[in-house]
């Protein structure tokens, strides 16, 4: 007996041709216009091409597809096939480009956008690909099955041949109709074909009497992919064993609906109640809310307790979210620690954000997890309807928005949906491709801001300060494109332009009979702990700028130290095995702990200008202030002040034995001409 289930998500199917495949390739959602959305899957080799994880990758492809509007959609509409140029810069710094052809597909109802490099095409239009029966996820325990428009198999996986009890390599078969004639009751001719033709999609349960287990059930799924307007190009089976008796539609539909770990509804399940909940609430003239929620740092205690332990966290979350929605309320899962609620009868943003700051609150109790105490924060997006969306695409990227920007502003909080947060979206991805071109462009300049020793008024070295010019907007704060560079990766190649920027223009100033100056670098969370060739590159520059390195420092914050502290501390120590100076930028503002302080390999202290701004008139900054010099200089460690801007100020950092001060009071931070000719007047404090 057959079981059918009409629905069947395209997403694994996805997932299973991409992998297929040797070289990057990726689809993304079209809307009935052609225009690109959502990044839905991208294969191993896309990820390892642009060096990122796969979230990150799928961001930066929606990304790069967005920007090419509206050439991309025009050429789909023509013939349903375009061209895209990718460029990017991996996690190393290196600039990196690809020629992407891309065309429509076609499955059910729904429009997809397939892209990978572009190659030859058989007479048909077939895209080739080499190696296919080598590489379709071997590791799968589905058995996979793919044939061409016809029928005809082109490959399957080892997968396959275990199930129906064949020879390693046997699994293959000339035509799907052979396959499907090894289980019971599968009528192709007369039952799964019609189906498949029809509406692009069969799934079924059948035993296969000659296989290894003939008490076996298992589920059977075939889908078509096909081009706009055209036949299919290709059919996909996926056959999977199943432990159970799958006698009725039932069990297949909860497969299909509910998370497996958690038990609760997943992301399809979710779509189907929201559409539900939308006219419920239209035709009683009422609101909802949806609410995207992402459990802040969940990969650390997975990385350090086990994913076993992470799954028993996130299981005991959900029963926890539960506990503070209604009977009518939706929990989903999405996958990995990002879960959403529905909340019914919701009229107004107070009325959702109490329920959220409910959930806030629940979360913040501790969790005992195999005699672990856990402690877990949450980051919650929220969006109304119909305010915010009249779908559910729309509600839940809208709700996903506010999410990040609650992350943004600190985590453990949430944040209401507004428009001005699409308009700030849109503005950080043309920052990002901005950004990627400003450095070919040479619209980066580094700014020199001069140190000066307290005691004789003397400069004595500078702090590198990196500054943009972007032609169409004109100069732009660092406090805006640093973050997103550090984001998007592209904060390694920047990092890299000033250091050696810097490093050349300070040793000019040594041969120009400067030959003490030093200058200061600053260091970034992706550099110190994710730079796998940070020490060789900063070997390198010192090189071939024959600075000596003793006359460079590396600034390093103490949020980027604590972020891994014995990794940070081993990167500081192979640097200073060079010869290079470390401080410990923004002190005060941080851990400032004497117990982490004794511990990092730095030789200079930088008081953050929050401390020096009140001084001497606020005790408590006074106070501070002393301690830290006092502290600083029991440890034999230099002690710079920032943001010194009036005489006050500079008097009470002499009195109390300052060594060294940056600000407004002796200069702004200067371009390098500007910088040289102070050196050349001989100015002094």
């Amino acid at each position: 007996m057959i079981n059918r289930v009409n629905d069947l998500s395209p997403i694994h199917l996805f997932n299973i041709i991409l992998e297929s495949l040797d070289v990057p390739a990726f689809i993304c959602e079209l809307d009935h216009d052609l225009r690109p959305g959502p990044c839905l899957a991208l294969n191993q080799a896309a990820s390892r091409w642009l060096g990122f994880a796969p979230a990150e990758c799928a961001a930066l492809l929606e990304g790069v597809v967005s920007l090419s509007l509206p050439d991309l959609v025009a050429d789909l509409k023509q013939d349903g096939r375009a061209t895209l140029d990718l460029e990017t810069t991996n996690p190393q710094g290196q600039a990196q480009s690809l020629d992407l052809g891309c065309r429509l597909l076609r499955v059910h109802d729904h429009r997809y956008l397939f892209c990978r490099p572009d190659g030859e095409t058989d007479a048909k239009g077939e895209w080739h690909q080499p190696g296919l029966s080598s590489r379709i996820l071997k590791g799968l325990r589905e058995g996979v099955a793919v044939s061409d428009g016809q029928g005809r198999v082109l490959a399957t996986n080892p997968a396959l041949a275990r199930l129906l009890g064949l020879e390693p390599g046997g699994g293959g078969q000339e035509h799907l109709e052979q396959l499907l004639s090894r289980f019971s009751g599968v009528d192709y001719a007369g039952q799964v074909l019609p189906v498949l033709e029809d509406q692009g999609f069969w799934r079924g349960a059948a035993r296969n009497p000659l296989g290894p287990f003939p008490g076996t059930l298992y589920q059977i799924s075939l889908a078509s992919l096909k081009e706009d307007g055209g036949g299919a190009t290709h059919h996909v089976a996926l056959f999977s064993e199943q432990a159970w008796d799958l006698s009725t539609q039932d069990q297949l539909l909860h497969l299909a609906h509910f998370d497996p770990l958690t038990g609760l509804p997943n992301r399809s399940l979710f779509g189907e109640r929201l559409v539900s909940a939308m006219a419920h609430a239209r035709r009683r003239g009422l609101g909802l809310a949806v609410l995207f929620l992402d459990l802040d740092n969940f990969k650390t205690i997975n990385d350090s307790l086990g994913h076993s332990l992470g799954d028993e966290l996130l299981k005991a979350v959900a029963r926890r979210l539960q506990e503070c929605v209604r009977a009518e309320d939706t929990v989903a899962r999405l996958g990995g620690d990002e879960f959403l609620l529905l909340l019914q009868d919701i009229g107004n943003a107070t009325a959702a954000a109490m329920a959220g700051r409910r959930v806030l609150n629940s979360l913040a109790e501790p969790f005992m997890i195999e005699r672990h105490e856990l402690f877990v924060s949450v980051s919650v997006g929220i969006t109304l309807f119909p305010h915010d969306g009249e779908d559910t695409e729309t509600l839940i990227k809208n709700a996903d928005m506010a999410m990040y920007r609650a992350k943004d502003e600190g985590k453990r909080g949430l944040h209401l949906y507004s428009p001005a947060l699409n308009n700030e979206v849109n503005r950080r991805l043309l920052m990002e491709n901005n950004l990627r071109k400003g450095l070919t462009r040479g619209e980066f300049e580094v700014y020199y801001q001069p140190k000066v020793r307290l005691n004789d008024g003397q400069v004595t070295g500078m702090e590198a300060l990196i500054r943009w010019h972007q032609p169409e907007v004109g100069m732009i704060s660092p406090v805006e494109f640093i973050p997103l560079a550090e984001e998007s990766g592209l904060i390694l190649p920047i990092g890299e332009w000033v250091l050696r920027e810097a490093c050349h223009f300070t040793k000019a100033l040594h041969d120009a009979g400067q030959p003490d100056l030093s200058v200061a670098v600053n260091l970034s969370t992706r550099q110190l702990l994710w730079q796998f060739d940070l020490v060789d590159m900063l070997e390198a520059t010192l090189a071939e700028s024959e600075l000596p390195p003793q006359n460079l420092e590396l600034e390093v914050t103490e949020s980027v130290i604590m972020r891994n502290l014995e990794a940070s501390i081993a990167t500081m120590r192979r640097i200073r095995e060079l010869g290079i100076r470390i401080s410990l930028d923004d002190f005060g503002t941080g851990y400032s702990s004497l117990f982490y302080l004794k511990k990092l390999p730095i030789d200079t202290i930088k008081i953050d200008r929050a401390f020096v701004r009140d001084l001497p008139h606020n005790r408590e900054d006074v106070a501070i202030i002393q301690g830290i010099i006092s502290m600083a200089r029991s440890l034999n460690l230099e002690v710079v002040a920032e943001g010194v801007e009036t005489r006050e100020q500079l008097d009470f950092l002499r009195q109390s034995h300052c060594h060294l001060m940056q600000g407004f009071l002796f200069s702004q931070p200067l371009p390098g001409p500007a910088f040289t000719g102070l050196l050349e007047r001989g100015d002094r404090l």
